[in-house]
């Protein structure tokens, strides 16, 4: 139908143009074009009963795409997750002892470890050699995440992992990661691996 000769359109544009869309323009360009050609259909129907049903969806139709476009464009600028690592009251490197993972989709890891190397400790409490859990965003490969500014690791990767360097901050009795700033390291090092800036 109509949704179809947009995507064959936005296809056709990638040859075209030799230049590939992002998913986000991909939904920008077929939302701007289905909500045009609903809206012409609407003018052309408006003065029929069934017309107007059919302006009606179209409407919401309309709407729902351009909600779904909006979305497509939540991911947070690199400079969000850079404050963020700045303002983080921790900053570590972890031997990895224990990852529990959601059976089924993506989710929140549990990940505990033991403290290693010690960048930053804005409370001066953390100690080497310290257990400390925070959760971890994961997925596994194939899952379908919601479009946002979460930063997600692989499953598999992460319960394989040694050791992994985090920024995080205190949340109650435990740890939350500054903004899904994490990497899985190789080894842990003497300098950071994921750096501030």
């Amino acid at each position: 139908m109509v949704i179809g000769h947009l995507w064959q359109d936005i296809a056709s544009h990638r040859t075209a143009t030799g230049t590939a869309l992002d998913d986000g323009q991909a939904r920008l360009l077929l939302a701007s074009d289905v909500w045009r050609r609903l809206w012409k259909d609407h003018r052309r129907r408006r003065s029929t009963l069934i017309g107007a049903a059919r302006a009606h969806a179209a409407h919401r139709i309309g709407l729902l795409l351009f909600w779904w476009t909006v979305s497509a464009h939540a991911l947070m600028p690199p400079e969000t997750y850079r404050k963020a690592r700045a303002e983080a009251a921790y900053h570590v490197q972890i031997a990895v002892t224990k990852v529990d993972a959601p059976r089924h989709g993506p989710g929140d890891c549990y990940v505990e470890g033991q403290v290693l190397e010690i960048f930053k400790d804005a409370s001066g409490k953390l100690a080497k050699d310290a257990v400390v859990g925070f959760p971890v965003a994961c997925r596994r490969a194939g899952d379908r995440v919601p479009i946002g500014g979460t930063l997600w690791l692989d499953t598999d990767a992460l319960e394989k992992a040694d050791y992994i360097e985090v920024y995080l901050n205190a949340a109650g009795e435990g740890y939350v990661p500054a903004l899904w700033n994490y990497r899985i390291i190789a080894q842990p090092s003497a300098t950071p691996q994921l750096p501030v800036d």
